[in-house]
């Protein structure tokens, strides 16, 4: 073996030896390349000041899929137009896409923005807001006796606007026209030109009982006992559907009772004797939504 054989093998082995070394920084290098760019997480998440764009599912009595829930607002199409999906009285929607809300804004219920701070495109959210955090109006709550006689006018008068928004139906057909009543009885309608108003006149029969609401949540009957030129008698049957019991009375899904010009919400009854049928109901004059438990569901959509 040569001097320059022998000082050429003595350096082989460093040669390896730095070569792997180079190769194995070469594919960190490379590797920590590739993680960042594919494998890192999107960490972009909601932050006072962004404006975040969702879809949502508001419902009452429980949360949306469980037992109960009714659906008051949705940006669903899906939803919103399946008749088997149980709907709020005040349900309303007609068209439908995703909602905006601007974090730290007034427009939006600080409990619904709250649950969106630290989320994610993609990432979906359950709230539940108390009584206090939603939607608040006076409190307009009277207790009625079903067995006490009610008392209304076998006669009114509206604007031609009012008579075609109560009786969108009738499309617009205000003069000498007899229909079903929103009471549920029948009436007919005159027009009085001279003062531009549209008089109704009912016409129900005593001793007969008329179904103003049959639905989801239960069944309000009025059960005509006198008519006269002035005014019609009535007594309320009221059938419901229970959500639960509290001290004295028994919670129900709200049922809308509507007359056309005046409304009202049945929100509890008593039934001593339990046979589904109240005896006495609570009610009020402010919308559905208002004084009572939210549950939403969020899906966030994007972040800017």
């Amino acid at each position: 073996m040569t001097d320059e054989e022998k000082v050429k093998k003595s350096r082989d082995p460093i040669f390896m030896v730095c070569l792997v070394v180079f190769l194995l920084a070469g594919c960190a290098v490379i590797g920590a390349g590739v993680y960042d760019k594919y494998l890192a997480p999107d960490n972009t998440q909601v932050n006072d000041g962004d404006t975040v764009t969702v879809n949502y599912t508001l419902t009452l009595y429980a949360a949306y899929g469980e037992e109960n829930a009714a659906v008051l607002d949705t940006t669903y199409e899906s939803i919103g137009t399946d008749d088997s999906i149980l709907k709020a009285n005040d349900f309303s929607k007609t068209s439908y896409s995703t909602f905006e809300v601007e974090m730290g804004g007034d427009d939006v219920l600080i409990a619904f923005q709250n649950a969106l701070l630290g989320h994610k495109v993609g990432e979906t959210v359950k709230i539940e807001v108390g009584v206090g955090d939603g939607y608040v109006c006076a409190d307009t709550s009277k207790v009625v006796d079903c067995t006490q006689s009610q008392t209304v006018s076998a006669t009114e008068t509206m604007t031609v606007t009012e008579f075609e928004s109560i009786y969108e139906d009738l499309n617009g057909e205000a003069v000498n026209n007899n229909f079903t009543s929103k009471y549920g009885w029948l009436a007919s309608s005159s027009y009085n030109q001279s003062t531009g108003m549209v008089v109704i006149t009912y016409s129900p029969e005593a001793g007969k009982s008329y179904v103003n609401y049959d639905g989801d949540f239960g069944k309000v009957t009025l059960d005509v006992s006198a008519v006269t030129a002035s005014t019609i008698t009535f007594t309320y049957d009221v059938e419901y559907q229970s959500t639960g019991s509290t001290v004295g009375n028994i919670e129900v899904q709200m049922i809308k009772v509507d007359f056309g010009t005046s409304y009202f919400y049945i929100t509890s009854v008593t039934d001593p004797s339990s046979d589904g049928v109240a005896d006495t109901f609570t009610c009020r004059t402010c919308g559905e939504k208002y004084n009572e438990v939210l549950y939403f569901e969020i899906t966030i959509v994007s972040i800017e």
